[in-house]
C-alpha cells in the first residue's frame, strides 16, 4: 500500500494570488523609496534644498525667519548634497568661524583660482568657533587639499581646539548633526526644507535674512544682508589688551590637527573688535607654518566690530591673496608660470 506524506504541504503557510500581489507592491515601494532616498543623500534635490533664483549651485543655508536655522552642518558632515564631492576636487580650502566667512570675498576668489588654475573651496562654518567639526569632516570623507588657509582665531573658543559646540543666537549646544546618523539627518534637513518652503508660500519669500551657499565652492552670499552692503558702517576698532600669547596646549593641539588633516598649511587672522595678532605669531612660529596677518586699519564693520561688510572683504581677500601668492609655499605647491602646469 502506498501512502501520501502531506505534512509538508499542511505546514507551509498558503498564499493567495491576492496576497503575493500585495507583497510585491509592498516590497517594490520599499525599494523605490531607498534609491530615492539614497538618491537625495547623494545629491541636492527640492528636498533637500532651496535654489536661488533657479540657480542649483546656491542652495539656503541660513534662514533668519524665526529661529535661525542652519543647513551646512547636515550637508558637510553627512555628505547630504554635492558639497562634500566638489571640496574633495579642490586645492586649496578654506577653514575658520564665521568671521572668515564673511572676511572672503566669492568674486576675488573666483578670479585668483581661475588665473592660477586652481580650485579654492570656502569651508568655514557659521556659529562654530572651534575646528574640530572641521577636521571630523576632512577625516570621515578623506578631504585632502594641497593646501589649508586656517583662520586661528582666538575668541571665545580657539580654532585649535576638541570644542564642537555650535552657537546660534542666545544658546550653545552641541553640534546636533554629530550625534545623528545620516537617514536622521536628511529627514531632519528635509522638514527644514519644507517648513522654509511653506513659510515662503504663506508669508513670501524674505527680502531680509536669507543666506545662500555655493556648493561648488563654498561661498556665502549676503547680498539679503543690508547691513552687509552698506557703504557707511562703523569703523572697526581693536578692544582687546594686545598682551595675548597662546599656550602650550594650543600649540599640541594644532599640532594634532595638522597632522590628521595633512597637506600643507597656511594661518591668516581675520580683524575683528578681539583681534589679537601676537598669539597667532607665536602659534605660526611654534609649528612652523607661514601666517598672513592685515592690518586692521581702515576696515568697517556692520555689527560692532564683529564682522567685516562687503567693503572690508574685499581689502582683506585682496590683501590675503596677494600675500599668498608670494610666499615660498605657494611656489613649492603650485606651478604659476605662464604654460606651466600644476605641480
Amino acid at each position: 500500500m502506498i501512502y501520501s506524506d502531506n505534512t509538508k504541504d499542511r505546514d507551509e503557510p498558503q498564499f493567495s494570488t491576492e496576497h503575493r500581489y500585495l507583497w510585491v507592491i509592498g516590497v517594490g515601494f520599499i525599494l523605490i523609496a531607498t534609491v530615492l532616498t539614497a538618491i537625495s543623500l547623494i545629491y541636492q534635490s527640492s528636498l533637500t534644498a532651496i535654489s536661488r533664483d533657479d540657480d542649483a549651485d546656491w542652495y539656503r543655508d541660513y534662514s533668519g525667519r524665526g529661529t535661525p536655522e542652519i543647513n551646512d552642518q547636515d550637508f558637510f558632515y553627512q555628505k547630504i548634497g554635492p558639497s562634500i564631492d566638489q571640496a574633495r576636487l579642490a586645492d586649496i580650502i578654506i577653514l575658520g568661524p564665521s568671521f572668515t566667512a564673511h572676511a572672503f570675498d566669492p568674486s576675488l576668489l573666483h578670479d585668483f583660482a581661475i588665473d592660477n588654475r586652481l580650485r579654492i573651496y570656502n569651508m568655514s562654518f557659521i556659529g562654530i568657533r572651534g575646528g574640530e567639526f572641521s577636521r571630523l569632516i576632512a577625516e570621515r570623507w578623506s578631504l585632502r587639499p594641497r593646501l589649508w588657509i586656517i583662520n586661528v582665531d582666538d575668541q571665545l573658543v580657539h580654532f585649535f581646539s576638541d570644542s564642537t559646540e555650535l552657537t546660534i543666537g542666545p544658546s550653545r549646544i552641541s553640534i546636533p548633526t554629530l550625534g545623528e546618523s545620516r537617514i536622521e539627518a536628511f529627514v531632519k534637513v528635509v522638514g527644514r526644507t519644507l517648513r522654509w518652503r511653506a513659510r515662503d508660500w504663506l508669508e513670501g519669500p524674505l527680502s531680509v535674512g536669507d543666506m545662500y551657499r555655493s556648493a561648488s565652492s563654498g561661498d556665502m552670499s549676503y547680498d539679503a544682508f543690508p547691513y552687509h552692503l552698506a557703504e557707511n558702517n562703523s569703523p572697526l576698532h581693536v578692544l582687546r589688551d594686545q598682551n595675548c600669547h597662546t599656550s602650550l596646549k594650543v600649540v599640541s593641539a594644532g599640532q594634532e590637527m595638522l597632522k590628521s588633516l595633512g597637506g600643507r598649511a597656511v594661518f591668516i587672522l581675520v580683524p575683528h573688535s578681539q583681534y589679537c595678532p601676537q598669539q597667532a605669531r607665536e602659534l605660526a612660529q611654534a609649528l612652523h607654518v607661514p601666517l598672513i596677518l592685515s592690518d586692521p586699519d581702515g576696515y568697517t564693520s556692520p555689527d560692532g566690530g564683529g564682522h567685516l561688510d562687503k567693503r572690508s572683504a574685499k581689502i582683506f581677500t585682496a590683501a590675503v591673496l596677494h600675500r599668498l601668492q608670494h610666499t615660498a609655499l605657494f611656489s613649492q605647491l603650485f606651478d604659476t608660470t605662464e604654460g606651466g602646469e600644476t605641480k
